[in-house]
């Protein structure tokens, strides 16, 4: 159980595309004792082209399906080598594998068997950008926007691709870098895998020494 703030994916779907509601900001930093994080904008310079988001049934009148039908969205398109995979959309690469205990990534790179551990945010954070993995030092964990980009609406529980990304928890919520503070505390955004459902991925979880959470690492050249 954790304690959170919890928004629609409307905030962190329109983030993803690179476009913005400067009116949903304004009124979350029109809120008391509001203090905007520097780690915040990072949220704000991720640009890529948009991607199918996999939905394949017409729910209303002019959701994703529709917009799948006129426009020429690129699909989802992976490589991969030594346990890395890189989204060739997007350009960012990511660990194939979750994280296990102590800061490490799942050693079975092909099928991510071990047990993924939970990290409170502040231990994500360090983990990620302390990880040496296939070569590189600078991972980091995600912005919301960046492992929004994974999420596959074609899929359920989880909702990613599970021959890319195997054995990734549909039982929790995944850490993202994106923090904001209200009222003096840390809150972390984060990203639950476990459903299509658009009113139930993203979280504003308190990045505190209680709530722990999967960590999925990063970079990008």
């Amino acid at each position: 159980m954790h304690f959170s703030i919890t928004f629609t994916i409307l905030l962190v779907a329109l983030t993803s595309a690179s476009c913005f509601d400067d009116n949903i900001v304004n009124i979350v930093k029109d809120e008391n004792n509001y203090v905007r994080d520097d780690r915040f904008d990072l949220a704000h310079t991720v640009h890529y082209p948009l991607m199918k988001t996999g939905q394949d049934i017409e729910y209303v009148s002019n959701d994703d399906f529709t917009f799948q039908a006129l426009y020429p969205y690129p699909d989802f398109n992976y490589s991969e080598s030594a346990g890395i995979i890189t989204d060739t959309i997007t350009g960012l690469s990511w660990t194939k594998c979750s994280m296990i205990e102590n800061g490490i990534i799942d050693p079975d790179s092909a099928n991510c068997s071990g047990s993924h551990n939970q990290y409170i945010w502040t231990e994500a954070n360090a983990a990620c950008r302390n990880l040496s993995y296939g070569g590189y030092n600078d991972w980091r964990l995600p912005t919301y926007s960046e492992l929004f980009s994974l999420y596959d609406f074609g899929e359920i529980s989880p909702a990613i691709d599970t021959t890319v990304f195997p054995n990734t928890a549909n039982d929790d919520w995944y850490w993202t870098g994106t923090v904001v503070s209200f009222f003096g505390a840390d809150y972390g955004y984060s990203i639950h895998f476990h459903s299509p459902n658009p009113f139930n991925i993203g979280d504003l979880i308190a990045a505190d020494d209680i709530n722990t959470h999967y960590v999925r690492c990063m970079r990008k050249d």
